[in-house]
């Protein structure tokens, strides 16, 4: 029988399903349980809310999130949720995941003190994958800290960091604006600027910042901010502290306080990912992570591009291929039986050349606080967000005289590769066509008959395919627009992965069109909650009229043309 959160004792049944067995532990918002499914007879976590909160819809609501979150995303570092809802009996919201064994990184601090800089690299490393796919879809922790980063061992003794509670994240949906936005969630001395000053739109690069001062901590054994925390009663003197930035080089004060050994470098790094403007700040987790193994002088794990997938079967040769059909990767290099496949990548660090290392930066004495912050570069397109461009240069008017860190350009992600244009002889290879004619990973089909405008995506593309979809967008949509009826848009987005962002552009481009040229309704054919969630944000701040999400092309058809 179910009951209160509070109240569940072992060998007591909750949902008639899951037998507790203990409580792992108790927090400000609920309780964890290690409990028996017996459906699977496996182990799990039950996570439930506290009585005492269950009078407030919105800690509820954003309880409920945790399940919609995680559910969505799939990372090797993100705690898998395998049950949700809200007990019929007690009302009481509830998450079953899996059962981790292992350690928070906050309570291995408190045990053993500073972390060795390259366990601190490779667990912020594996927790930047995680990172880079929630901030894709527009998903912010807003509440990174060592407490929520567990280390689990693999079956080959190999560690693994998984990100918890990501009830508290927030989904970045400009059609859908939410309280909970405006509220300081997070733990204080890990929280940027904007999250103290309970701005409306908090976006992925507040957990740069957190990451920046999670690194500290793991290196020096204690926050940055616990001089100021621990002579400070009152939260909001310790917020506007905090909102001052940091006044005292890390290094110095990992030293002075700690007697812990950071290297200049690590100044610069630290300066660039807790910068007080969001947009001063590293552009994506992964390379925030990768300029830190910089500054440490330690090597990165390699991240892998390929996965093995069973050998697809040779389609017959045709002279002329329909631009439709789904095109194989066609990459030279590629081993016989591997796929290449959209996945999320940082760059790779060799062990045996030594990576550059950024500056140092030049903090002022601690007493100073009457320095200007430094003038903001010009923020860049990230919808839907890719996080790839390179860290800005340094301003002239800089807070501190420092130099900027240097980290390697991020790796283009692969992509499905396409073949357009006349066929060229085939005697030709597929190298040399690829070199002769441009990619066009995009088809644009008016139907005159329908007036729906078909249009497929797929791949990664680079700025000349922006453009070059961009005017065959606009080209395909005048024959339907000289048919004076009302026309619509057909897209198959299911093989569309977030671009980079100097490419974003030219598809919002192609939406803006469509609205003003009196489009009346998009339907789009998805194969995930993902691809969803992010062309309905898209299509919401782009004013579209009427747009809808559909798995079966007949479906979506009928829905265009009713009414």
């Amino acid at each position: 029988m179910s009951s209160s959160p509070g109240l569940l004792q072992p060998n007591t049944r909750f949902r008639n399903r899951y037998q507790v067995l203990r409580v792992i532990k108790a927090g400000g918002m609920g309780a964890v349980y290690e409990v028996m499914d017996d459906v699977t007879a496996t182990r799990r976590a039950l996570k439930v809310m506290l009585p005492s909160l269950l009078d407030s819809e919105e800690l509820r609501a954003r309880f409920a999130l945790e399940a919609r979150i995680t559910g969505v995303i799939e990372s090797d570092h993100i705690v898998r949720t395998s049950d949700a809802g809200v007990d019929d009996e007690t009302g009481t919201p509830f998450l079953v995941m899996e059962l981790l064994r292992g350690e928070e990184l906050g309570s291995l601090v408190k045990k053993r003190g500073a972390l060795p800089a390259e366990d601190v690299a490779l667990y912020l490393f594996q927790a930047a994958l995680a990172l880079d796919k929630t901030h894709a879809a527009s998903i912010v922790h807003r509440d990174l800290k060592p407490d929520n980063l567990f280390v689990t061992v693999r079956d080959d003794g190999s560690p693994c960091v998984k990100i918890l509670d990501f009830g508290i994240a927030k989904v970045i949906e400009q059609h859908h604006a939410s309280t909970l936005t405006r509220q300081m969630l997070g733990t204080p001395v890990y929280m940027a600027p904007e999250q103290i000053r309970a701005e409306r739109n908090v976006g992925p690069r507040a957990d740069i910042y957190a990451l920046g001062h999670v690194a500290y901590a793991l290196l020096v054994g204690e926050s940055y901010w616990a001089q100021e925390a621990e002579a400070t009663a009152s939260p909001y003197m310790l917020a506007g502290e905090l909102l001052r930035g940091a006044m005292e080089a890390p290094s110095a004060r990992a030293a002075r306080r700690s007697s812990a050994a950071l290297p200049k470098e690590f100044d610069g790094w630290f300066l660039k990912a807790t910068a007080l403007k969001a947009e001063d700040r590293f552009e994506r987790a992964s390379v925030a992570v990768s300029a830190l193994a910089a500054a440490l002088d330690v090597a990165l794990p390699r991240a892998s591009r390929v996965i093995l997938l069973p050998e697809p079967a040779a389609p017959a040769p045709s002279e002329n291929p329909s631009p439709t059909d789904p095109t194989l990767p066609s990459k030279p290099g590629t081993a016989k039986g591997f796929a290449e496949v959209p996945t999320v990548t940082v760059p790779e660090l060799s062990s045996k050349t030594p990576p550059s290392r950024p500056g140092p930066a030049s903090y002022p004495s601690p007493p100073s606080r009457s320095v200007t912050p430094s003038a903001p570069n010009p923020p860049s397109r990230s919808v839907p967000p890719s996080f790839s461009s390179a860290p800005p240069a340094p301003s002239a008017a800089s807070k501190f005289a420092e130099t900027r860190p240097r980290t390697p350009p991020p790796l283009d992600p692969p992509g499905r590769t396409g073949l357009s244009g006349s066929e060229p002889s085939r005697r030709t290879d597929l190298t040399s066509r690829r070199e002769r004619a441009p990619q066009r990973r995009f088809t644009v089909r008016p139907d005159t008959s329908t007036g729906v405008l078909h249009v497929k995506v797929w791949g990664f593309w680079d700025i000349d395919e922006g453009k070059a979809y961009l005017d065959e967008f606009r080209q395909k949509a005048s024959t339907l627009l000289n048919l004076g009826k009302p026309w619509y848009v057909l897209a198959d987005i299911a093989d569309f992965p977030p671009q980079k962002p100097e490419v974003s552009p030219y598809v919002e481009q192609t939406m803006a069109y469509a609205v003003e040229h009196g489009m009346r309704k998009a339907a789009n054919l998805v194969n995930s909650a993902l691809s969803k969630m992010q062309i309905s944000r898209l299509s919401a701040a782009m004013g579209l009229p009427e747009y809808s999400f559909f798995t079966a092309e007949a479906d979506a058809v009928a829905w265009l043309l009713k009414g």
